[in-house]
């Protein structure tokens, strides 16, 4: 699919919390925290072709309403440059002690999700972050690791992969290697568009008003259009950017002179966007609110709170609040508190996480998943990419684990004969599996309306909900 591209960068879903079995519903089921899970065991998750750390962010944010338990993330990607990204915004989002503060945390991570171009300042953070995790992967002593309190588990990697981990990390941090994003993008672009290059601008109208619009409303058309014709999700202020976001080149085998050889290119999605991760859901409504038949809010203001949001509550263990603007007396100058890292906050550790990065080769991997990790998994995240993979993942489920499956929903290659067509394979699948939906259906594939649960705005299907054919809902 020559829009999506070959390789993953991010997600085409919105982030959920793992830990709850119900992790399609955005509402909470207890009081935040109140929950003991002392003598519970660690949870097991399993996250196959996710594409970015969307999930596992959102879940280790909102542990503490959980309980604080312990958890354990299994990662499996069809390519190495995607685990490296995913180490260092991992790295951001959970570093101690960091002159960050959260407002310049939260952009820089952003940024780097999904921006091509970036400000120098952050260009430069890659560069020494690069650094620091090569010194991780490779076993030196670093600080990053002492700073992180999640840890990061490579011993099911085989010694290519932790070779190309490291490869990755120099090529972000080597100036010397050409890299013009812009260019690269614009090449794919040319190839996509083909005859309709010079009018693409009427071919994204299209797409938001026939493809997108509906099924994502926080998302307006400007911010769509900037981003399909510039690569710039999120603006950052009044910034310049000029350095090339090298976390987003992927490598693909490419013939020259009869050979192959590996180049690095943007090999990555240039028509769906980074929206939809933070972008097109909220716990505060005010986010969401509608005024004239127009948001007031962008699905880059949403991604922005979101993301701030789970900073806080991970490094806090608390429900972050907004200042808003009406609190403050007109004419008065008030600091900005939250964004002070000087500021005294109540006690707060999270619980232990550990990130196990794994082969990315399927055929080897899963006969050794089976016979070590057969039914020890709690929760089994599959992309939609790696759908096909539902009856091979099947026998590493608990008993009462639950599967969640990514639909073609943002899939924009696919029409809509297409997708419900994968719709129908994914249920057909789980079904040959003996997986059930417990107590959900796709609307697409009856007739009927669909029907939205919890506060996000799109409707419910992005995902599948599967559990074990005896485990019945209430």
């Amino acid at each position: 699919m020559e829009g999506i591209g070959t390789t993953l960068v991010w997600g085409f879903s919105r982030a959920l919390d793992l830990q709850r079995r119900d992790a399609l519903n955005e509402m909470p089921l207890t009081e935040a925290g109140s929950t003991s899970t002392a003598d519970q065991e660690p949870l097991k998750m399993l996250l196959v072709g996710s594409g970015d750390i969307r999930h596992i962010v959102k879940t280790i944010a909102h542990n503490w309403r959980h309980g604080n338990r312990e958890l354990h993330f299994y990662i499996v990607e069809p390519q190495v440059t995607t685990l490296a990204r995913m180490l260092l915004l991992l790295s951001i989002f959970c570093e101690q002690d960091t002159e960050m503060g959260l407002e310049e945390r939260t952009e820089t991570f952003l940024e780097l999700y999904g921006n091509i171009l970036l400000r120098q300042r952050t260009g430069a953070f890659v560069q020494e972050r690069a650094s620091e995790l090569i010194r991780l992967i490779t076993g030196s002593f670093t600080n990053l690791e002492k700073k992180l309190p999640v840890a990061v588990n490579l011993d099911s990697l085989k010694f290519r992969e932790r070779d190309d981990l490291e490869f990755a990390f120099n090529f972000w941090r080597d100036e010397k290697k050409k890299f013009d994003i812009v260019a690269l993008r614009d090449l794919r672009l040319q190839k996509y568009y083909g005859t309709r290059y010079d009018v693409r601008e009427n071919v994204v109208d299209w797409d938001f008003q026939m493809k997108l619009k509906e099924k994502a409303p926080t998302i307006n058309a400007k911010e769509f259009l900037r981003w399909r014709m510039h690569g710039q999700a999120f603006e950052i202020r009044e910034s310049t950017v000029s350095v090339a976001n090298r976390t987003l080149a992927t490598v693909e085998l490419m013939k020259q002179n009869g050979l192959s050889v590996t180049k690095w290119g943007y090999f990555s999605d240039i028509v769906v966007g980074p929206f939809l991760a933070f972008g097109t859901y909220c716990e505060d409504d005010a986010m969401l609110k509608v005024v004239n038949g127009t948001r007031v809010k962008t699905a880059k203001d949403i991604s922005h709170r979101n993301v701030k949001a789970l900073l806080h509550e991970y490094h806090h263990g608390q429900v972050f609040v907004e200042r808003s603007e009406r609190e403050v007396p007109e004419g008065k100058i008030e600091e900005i508190e939250e964004d002070n890292p000087a500021k005294v906050m109540p006690p707060y550790t999270p619980s232990k996480s550990v990130l196990h990065l794994l082969p990315a080769d399927m055929s080897h991997l899963l006969p050794k998943l089976v016979r070590k990790h057969s039914g020890s998994f709690d929760r089994i995240y599959i992309g939609s990419t790696m759908a096909h993979r539902i009856p091979d993942l099947k026998p590493l489920m608990r008993s009462d684990g639950v599967m969640l499956v990514e639909s073609a929903k943002f899939i924009f290659d696919l029409s809509q004969e297409q997708a419900l067509e994968f719709d129908k394979r994914v249920l057909q699948l789980a079904l040959e599996a003996s997986l059930q939906t417990p107590g959900r259906t796709d609307s697409r594939l009856n007739g009927k309306g669909a029907e939205a649960t919890g506060k996000q705005e799109a409707d419910s299907f992005e995902f599948f909900a599967f559990a074990h054919a005896s485990i019945r809902e209430e």
